[in-house]
């Protein structure tokens, strides 16, 4: 039975905690993103298995319908009462309202739902990037699931996402580290990238922003996720004059979800940048 499965029970199972915590920093994920953040040594079939048993022990859930994107998966996301065990356990676990996982019924609801998982797919990269390589000395994230309103001309828009970096010193981090499970950043020594995913129908606005307020008064360095490397030429020719010294970049979302660290990222002037500090960099 599943339940009564060694590595599936939640009372016994050493991932309970590494799930709960990372649905709750998360608010939702695929079971391949679950898969290499919380069982990185475990086969997929051990994975579906332990997902299940937490929902039935209802600590968390999934959506009854599947996500168009990529392979064909459900959204996973954390109950009220597994968030309640893991606030039992952890105090300082975030704050969170369980995700609408009610089927997308409009184009923009299948958009947000496109970008959320873009969102998590760049933080997932990253995260396994760090696993392999002395990069940072601690990291964290923060990540909305609020639909966005429309992009204002006059204000930044919210972020879709938050990554606060300490690069140094570098270390190497276990197999399976996670952010949200360790210390908090130092805020003095992070470098923190306001993560901005372009959605479908909005370019003019999107542009327009960049020219007129993205850069104003930054102390973060905002990541432009673009559709296509066409895409990414074209707003750096629009908007090459729109430079300061703090810098906005972009990339395509193909190329970040094949490596955050070493992406082909380029400034408004179309010169590369990168994610990474070059003190780092000989690092790894």
């Amino acid at each position: 039975m599943v339940g009564n499965h060694p590595i599936c029970s939640p009372q016994h199972d050493s991932a309970t905690p590494r799930v709960l915590a990372t649905l709750a920093q998360l608010g939702c994920a695929t079971l391949a993103q679950l898969h290499a953040l919380c069982f990185p040594e475990a086969f997929a079939s051990t994975v579906r298995l332990a997902l299940m048993a937490l929902m039935e022990a209802g600590l968390i859930t999934h959506s009854h319908w599947r996500l168009r994107h990529g392979e064909r998966c459900h959204v996973w996301a954390i109950t009220t009462k597994g968030l309640a065990q893991l606030r039992q356990e952890r105090p300082s676990a975030p704050q969170r309202h369980p995700p609408d996982l009610n089927r997308p019924s409009t184009p923009r609801e299948t958009e947000e739902w496109r970008v959320r998982i873009d969102v998590r797919t760049l933080v997932v990269q990253f995260i396994l990037e760090t696993r392999q390589r002395p990069v940072c000395a601690s990291a964290n994230l923060s990540a909305s699931l609020l639909y966005p309103t429309p992009l204002p001309v006059d204000q930044p828009p919210q972020p879709d996402a938050v990554l606060s970096i300490v690069w140094e010193p570098g270390a190497t981090q276990a197999a399976d580290w996670l952010p949200w499970l360790s210390a908090a950043p130092d805020e003095t020594e992070t470098t923190r990238y306001l993560l901005y995913v372009e959605r479908q129908g909005q370019h003019q606005v999107f542009e327009r922003w960049i020219r007129h307020g993205a850069q104003d008064g930054q102390d973060s360095i905002p990541l432009l996720i673009l559709a296509t490397p066409e895409r990414c030429a074209e707003v750096t020719r629009l908007l090459s004059e729109h430079v300061t010294a703090h810098p906005t970049v972009c990339c395509s979302r193909d190329d970040v979800g094949r490596g955050v660290l070493h992406a082909p990222w380029r400034d408004l002037t179309g010169e590369p940048w990168s994610f990474q500090p070059e003190r780092t960099r000989a690092l790894t």
